[in-house]
């Protein structure tokens, strides 16, 4: 697990998170420096803004590479 700051980090490399609280199958993906939450089911995405809890979390939980999910997507 990790914190919002390591999560952010993982972000920048093309990574996807999510917190551990969160149980569906949306995930935070960084797409053109912007952030947006993400359905793996339907690859949808949704502007996302981090609340407080989320900052000050230490339970964001790293996944795989986006190209690993959306192998069409333009990053």
């Amino acid at each position: 697990m990790a914190t919002f700051s390591e999560a952010l980090e993982h972000l920048k490399a093309n990574k996807l998170v999510k917190r551990e609280v969160i149980k569906n199958d949306t995930v935070i993906v960084n797409h053109k420096n912007r952030l947006y939450q993400m359905s793996t089911n339907t690859g949808v995405r949704y502007p996302y803004t981090p609340t407080n809890k989320d900052l000050m979390s230490d339970d964001w939980l790293v996944l795989v590479d986006v190209m690993d999910i959306l192998p069409n997507e333009r990053v």
